[in-house]
C-alpha cells in the first residue's frame, strides 16, 4: 500500500501529471511498477 499520497493530491489539484510533478515520489514509483505489470 502507498503510504502518503500528498504528491498525488497536490499534482491533481494543480492538474499536473504526477510523474512530472513528483517523479521521485513513492506514488510515482508504484504507478510505474503497475504500468510495467500491466504491459506484460
Amino acid at each position: 500500500m502507498i503510504g502518503d499520497l500528498k504528491e498525488g493530491r497536490e499534482a491533481a489539484d494543480g492538474e499536473i501529471p504526477l510523474l512530472e510533478y513528483a517523479p521521485d515520489s513513492e506514488h510515482a514509483q508504484v504507478m510505474r511498477d503497475l504500468a510495467k505489470e500491466l504491459a506484460v
